[in-house]
C-alpha cells in the first residue's frame, strides 16, 4: 500500500547526496525499496516513541517545524504548506496531549503523522541536492530514528521478535532512573531541538 501511495504521488528518493562534493549518487532501481524503507521506518519511529502523553506530538512538531524552515530557504511552497498544516494541527492538539491528556493520538494518529513526516520529508529534500537536503531529514527526526534503531538493535541481540513490545525505550529509560512524567518529555523536546 505505501509503495502505491508513494508511486501515485510520485515521490521517491532517487539519489542521495555526496557528503563530499559532487554528483549525487543516482540508486536507480534501489529508490523503491530505499523510498519504502525511509517512510516505514519513520512511520514506525513516530509510532514507537508514542509511549508518554505528548512525547510523540512535541517530537513531531519541533520535526515539522524544521522542516517547514528548510522548505523556506530551498524555496518549496507545496512542502512548506504541508509542514504549516501539520504544525498547526499538532499545536492545537498538544495542550490535550501533554501531561495529563485527555485525549489521545493513538495508533491511527501517529501512524498518519510518520506518514505525513516521511513523503513531505521527500517531498522536501527533492528540490536540492546538497548534502544537506539529505542530512536535514534525517536530523530532524533524529530521536524518533534513534530510539527506533536502538529498538530494533536490542531485540535483536536478546534475540526477541521485533514486533513485541518492551519497556526499554529512551523515554521508559529516563522514568526508570527517577525524572517525572513531564521531565522526561521536556528533555526529550530539547534533544529533539539539538538535533
Amino acid at each position: 500500500l505505501v509503495v502505491v501511495v508513494l508511486l501515485s504521488l510520485g515521490l521517491e528518493i532517487d539519489k542521495i547526496a555526496n557528503p563530499l562534493g559532487g554528483p549525487p549518487f543516482q540508486l536507480g532501481w534501489l529508490s523503491y525499496p530505499i523510498t519504502m524503507l525511509w517512510v516505514v521506518g519513520v512511520v514506525n519511529a513516530i509510532n514507537l516513541i508514542d509511549g508518554l502523553d505528548g512525547l510523540a506530538t512535541g517530537a513531531s512538531l519541533i520535526s515539522v517545524l524544521t522542516l517547514f524552515a528548510i522548505s523556506l530557504i530551498y524555496p518549496n511552497p507545496i512542502t512548506a504548506l504541508t509542514c504549516i498544516s501539520l504544525a498547526g494541527a499538532l499545536l492545537g492538539f498538544l495542550p490535550y496531549n501533554f501531561n495529563p491528556a485527555s485525549i489521545f493520538m493513538g495508533d491511527s494518529g501517529s501512524l498518519f503523522i510518520g506518514f505525513i513526516l516521511g513523503t513531505t520529508s521527500i517531498l522536501g529534500s527533492t528540490k536540492s541536492s546538497t548534502a544537506v537536503a539529505i542530512a536535514i531529514p534525517i536530523l530532524a527526526l533524529g530521536l524518533p530514528l534513534m530510539d527506533t534503531s536502538l529498538a530494533i538493535l536490542r531485540r535483536m541481540l536478546r534475540k526477541r521478535s521485533l514486533f513485541k513490545g518492551d519497556k526499554d525505550h529512551i523515554h521508559h529509560r529516563l522514568l526508570d532512573l527517577g525524572f517525572s512524567h513531564k521531565q522526561v518529555v521536556l528533555t526529550l523536546y530539547g534533544v529533539c531541538i539539538a538535533f
